[in-house]
């Protein structure tokens, strides 16, 4: 039978095995938290000095500390402020220009009821092949011999 030792013994375990790490990560960010603050004031301090040694209006107040935004409700929220210029970003670009002016439906000759009915022909603002893979969750044999897929420019 286990007696109030053994259970002790197995807390001071438990507190040994999960504590102490717990207490040395909270100390860790204690310190590194404290090292952040210390060298952010040593920067304005830096920067302040800089500004105080230009003359003339060039010198720039130092930026504030940021204030905590007010709640606000989610219908209200402003477009956030991106720290970036977002035109460096490549994301998903406007298909470029063709070369050859003829689409894969005049190529291929498909009757106008297919035309129709064509995934292509409905998103014509991305290539044929691209709206095909879309709809069809994989690019169609046929478009790796197609002369407009061939003939498109690699971006």
């Amino acid at each position: 039978m286990a007696s109030s030792m053994d259970f002790l013994i197995v807390i001071g375990m438990f507190v040994l095995r999960i504590g102490v790490p717990l207490a040395v990560l909270a100390g860790l960010g204690y310190l590194l938290r404290w090292l952040d603050r210390r060298w952010e004031a040593e920067a304005r301090a830096e920067q302040a000095a800089r500004q105080a040694a230009q003359p003339g209006p060039q010198a720039l107040p130092a930026p504030a500390a940021p204030a905590r935004p007010a709640r606000r409700s989610s219908v209200d929220v402003p477009e956030p402020q991106l720290p970036f210029d977002p035109g460096l970003i490549r994301g998903p670009q406007p298909a470029m220009a063709l070369t050859d002016t003829r689409h894969c439906w005049d190529v291929k000759g498909c009757s106008p009821e297919k035309v129709a009915q064509c995934p292509a022909f409905t998103h014509p603002d991305v290539p044929c092949w691209q709206a095909r893979t879309k709809v069809e969750h994989q690019m169609p044999e046929s478009c790796f011999g197609c002369e407009v897929f061939k003939n498109y420019p690699n971006i």
